[in-house]
């Protein structure tokens, strides 16, 4: 006797389907996905400094040279003081070491899917994770340039006060900051390359207003004011603060940096995924 045999059909495993208007960050898959984000990371850092002649040395280089140019132009050339006694070089490189933070994830995150455009357009995962990926890459640079910073304090005799407590906050809010300029880069990116230009006319002049190589209390009250309304100086000054025991932020200072930062990581982050949907077509 033949048994007859049915054609059977499972239900799909997983069906991915484009989220409409603004939608919320899916928690739960980015958790699913942590290997990947961790591939990505991973894979940054190794070709960071991939083919070059001095390889990691770069880490420490940059931010010295950096703060060797500021040094030049405000203390030598303009002839700024640093606040109290700091020496102008340490108040130098610790802005320089602080901006490297912001400068470092807006430029790396917003060409985080044009270039993995070839992962985009042909394989689903959760797109924040290339973004998101990055940030270690940062931290790590951060990190290891950070290590010169106290044999600098030794050699000048500098020492940080009870707000180096808060030095993590600091980072923080340079890091969600950072996200969302750079997410919203990211998205804009895919359609239109030239903000890629854009991104880097801006790198280049935002330590200029961002009082990174100058104290803002040297200037008068109407320049300072417009330097402070950016929240990267803002941010810088406290960060400064923890590391140099320079001027304490007000409370009014630091719920403002909060706010902004935040709200600059919410509103990047809902962007993105607002525009996520066109990604895989436009790319």
């Amino acid at each position: 006797m033949e048994q007859s045999s049915s054609n059977t059909t499972s239900a799909p495993l997983l069906t991915i389907r484009p989220s409409s208007g603004w939608s919320a960050v899916n928690v739960r898959e980015l958790i699913q996905y942590r290997d990947l984000l961790f591939v990505f990371a991973l894979r940054d850092i190794k070709l960071r400094y991939r083919q070059t002649l001095l390889g990691p040395i770069w880490i420490l280089l940059q931010p010295l040279m950096g703060a060797g140019v500021l040094s030049f132009i405000f203390g030598g050339i303009a002839h700024l003081k640093a606040p109290g006694t700091l020496p102008y070089f340490v108040y130098c490189f610790t802005g320089q070491l602080g901006f490297s933070i912001f400068s470092g994830i807006v430029s790396r995150v917003s060409t985080s899917l044009t270039g993995n455009a070839h992962l985009v357009a042909k394989v689903y995962f959760p797109r924040l994770l290339l973004p998101f990926s990055t940030v270690f890459a940062v931290m790590v640079d951060f990190c290891a340039a950070a290590t010169i910073l106290p044999v600098l304090m030794v050699m000048y005799h500098v020492v940080p006060g009870l707000g180096i407590l808060l030095l993590p906050f600091w980072i923080l809010l340079f890091v969600l900051l950072a996200l969302g300029v750079g997410l919203l880069a990211a998205a804009l990116m895919v359609s239109y390359r030239d903000v890629s230009a854009l991104i880097t006319v801006i790198m280049g002049f935002l330590p200029y207003v961002s009082a990174v190589g100058f104290d803002p209390s040297t200037l008068n009250y109407r320049m300072r004011m417009l330097v402070l309304v950016n929240p990267v100086a803002q941010i810088l000054e406290g960060f400064r603060w923890s590391l140099l025991n320079t001027q304490m932020p007000t409370p009014k200072h630091i719920l403002f940096t909060t706010l902004v930062s935040a709200g600059s990581f919410v509103l990047g982050t809902l962007l993105f995924r607002k525009m996520e949907k066109k990604f895989a077509d436009v790319i």
